[in-house]
C-alpha cells in the first residue's frame, strides 16, 4: 500500500509547503497567542504524565489482546478516577458545588454521556475543551445504522447484483480492474454512506476476478484501500466524514478543497494500475508477504 500513499503523502505535502509560503490573508486574522493558551491550560489543568496514564494503560491491555469491550471499560474507569482525584476543578466545579461521593458519581456519569462545558476567560480555550460524551456521537451511530440498513436493503432488493454485474464490464485487463475497483469503492463511499459497505462489497465483488489475473489479495486491498478507505471523509453524508466534521468543528465541505492526499491518492492508484507499477501478482506473494513482516 506504501507505494501508493507515499507519493500521495509527498504531493501533499508540497502543496501544502507551497500554501503555507506563498498564500496572503485577504484580512488579518486574529491568532491566539500560544503561550497565553498554554497558561490558561495550566491554571486549569493539573498537566503531568498522569494525565496518560489511561492511554497507557489502553495501549497495554490492546497490546495484550484483551477484549475490547473490557479494554475500553477501565481506561474509562481510570480517567474518571483521575478527573476526580487530580482534575477536580474538571468534573466537581462543572456539575456541581459540593463534594459527595454521590454527586462525584453523578458528575462522572453525566461527563460520559453529555461531556462537559469547560468556563475560562479564554474563550478559545472553552471551544477546545469542551464538548466529548456519548451524546456527542449519536449522530453518528444512527448515521451508520442507517448506512448499514440501506445497504442490506439493496442487497435484498437485488440493485447491488446489477451493479456488480454492471461494473464487471470492465474489468478485462489488470489496468482496467484495478480503476473499477477503485471508482466503485468511491461510488459505494457516496450511494450506502458508509466506508466499511465501500470496503466490504468491492472485496467481494472483485476478488475472484483479480485470481483470473493472476493478481494478489494484496492488489485489491490496496486497490479498496486507495479507492474507499481515503475518500470516505470527503462525502458530507458518510459516516467518516460526519464524525471528522464533528470532531473539528469545521464542514466537509469546507475542509475539502484541502483534503489533497485523499484527492490524489485515488489518481495515483489509476495510473499505477493502468501502468502496471508494483501491481504484486501471485507468483510474488511469497516476497510481497516477507516485504510487509
Amino acid at each position: 500500500m506504501l507505494w501508493t500513499t507515499i507519493p500521495a503523502i509527498i504531493i501533499a505535502a508540497l502543496i501544502f509547503t507551497v500554501i503555507g509560503f506563498t498564500q496572503i490573508p485577504d484580512n488579518q486574522l486574529e491568532l491566539v497567542s500560544t503561550n497565553q493558551l498554554l497558561s490558561d491550560i495550566e491554571n486549569y489543568y493539573h498537566i503531568s504524565i498522569i494525565n496518560l496514564i489511561p492511554l497507557i494503560v489502553l495501549i497495554a491491555l490492546t497490546l495484550m489482546r484483551v477484549p475490547v469491550l473490557i479494554v475500553i471499560f477501565i481506561s474509562t474507569v481510570i480517567g474518571a478516577l483521575i478527573a476526580l482525584f487530580y482534575q477536580d476543578a474538571t468534573i466537581a466545579t462543572t456539575f456541581v458545588h459540593d463534594n459527595t461521593i454521590t454527586q462525584n458519581l453523578v458528575s462522572i456519569w453525566t461527563a460520559c454521556y453529555d461531556g462537559i462545558t469547560v468556563h475560562t476567560n479564554n474563550e478559545n480555550l472553552n471551544e477546545l475543551l469542551s464538548g466529548g460524551g456519548m451524546n456527542g456521537m449519536l449522530n453518528t451511530v444512527y448515521l451508520f445504522i442507517a448506512a448499514l440498513s440501506f445497504g442490506s436493503a439493496m442487497e435484498a432488493t437485488g440493485s447491488i447484483k446489477y451493479l456488480i454485474e454492471f461494473f464487471l464490464k470492465f474489468t478485462s485487463t489488470v489496468g482496467r480492474l484495478i480503476s473499477t475497483t477503485i471508482l466503485s469503492s468511491v461510488f459505494f463511499n457516496v450511494v450506502t454512506g458508509d466506508q466499511y459497505m465501500a470496503i466490504i462489497m468491492p472485496g467481494r465483488m472483485y476478488q475472484s476476478h483479480f485470481k483470473k489475473l493472476n493478481l494478489n489479495g494484496l492488489a485489491l486491498s490496496r486497490s479498496i484501500e486507495d479507492g474507499g478507505t481515503i475518500t470516505s471523509v470527503l462525502v458530507p453524508w458518510n459516516t467518516c466524514a460526519v464524525f471528522v466534521s464533528g470532531v473539528i468543528g469545521v464542514s466537509t465541505l469546507e475542509y475539502l478543497p484541502y483534503c489533497f492526499f485523499n484527492i490524489v491518492g485515488p489518481i495515483i492508484g489509476i495510473l499505477f494500475g493502468i501502468f502496471n507499477i508494483k501491481v504484486v501478482k501471485n507468483t510474488n506473494e511469497a516476497t510481497a508477504i516477507t516485504k510487509m513482516s
